[in-house]
């Protein structure tokens, strides 16, 4: 969690108090993998923020962010390969996030910030430092605008 100031000196009356809180959770046994996250996100102060930043309309600064996910993968070298050290994992996510859950009174959220993502995956490791991913996400948002996206990555954790 995260309790504090955010304002940046912005003059106006703008303190801008933020709370930040989230819990995640990881687990793993025999080759299965469920991760999740749940995240909530409040600020006071915002109809002046939105002042001093000259913003109008549908462009305000939320009051409230909110998100979570939750993903679930097997990871198939438990059978293939027993105990060589490499890893493959398809894996499927759901997440939605809106980053104006809520909005000052005066101001409109935009339903393109209320997102909705499904992905789809695999990754592989050869070793536990060094992963590959590739995925599919199907993105879609309240305002019928979401982007779907194919993602090839690369990690090194040293």
């Amino acid at each position: 969690g995260y309790i504090g100031d955010s304002g940046q000196g912005l003059g106006g009356g703008a303190e801008v108090s933020t709370t930040i809180v989230e819990v995640h959770a990881d687990w793993r046994w025999r080759g299965v993998r469920l991760r999740a996250l749940a995240a909530l996100a409040e600020l006071d102060d915002v109809t002046e923020l939105n002042n001093s930043l000259g913003l109008v309309g549908m462009a305000s600064v939320g009051e409230q962010l909110d998100g979570h996910f939750i993903e679930l993968g097997y990871d198939v070298m438990q059978w293939l390969r027993p105990g060589n050290g490499q890893s493959l994992t398809p894996f499927v996510r759901y997440e939605a996030f809106d980053t104006q859950a809520k909005v000052p009174t005066g101001f409109a959220s935009d339903p393109a910030n209320d997102i909705e993502i499904m992905t789809y995956g695999i990754a592989y490791q050869p070793t536990d430092q060094v992963i590959f991913k590739l995925d599919f996400m199907d993105v879609d948002n309240d305002a019928g605008t979401g982007i779907d996206q194919i993602n090839v990555s690369m990690g090194y954790v040293f």
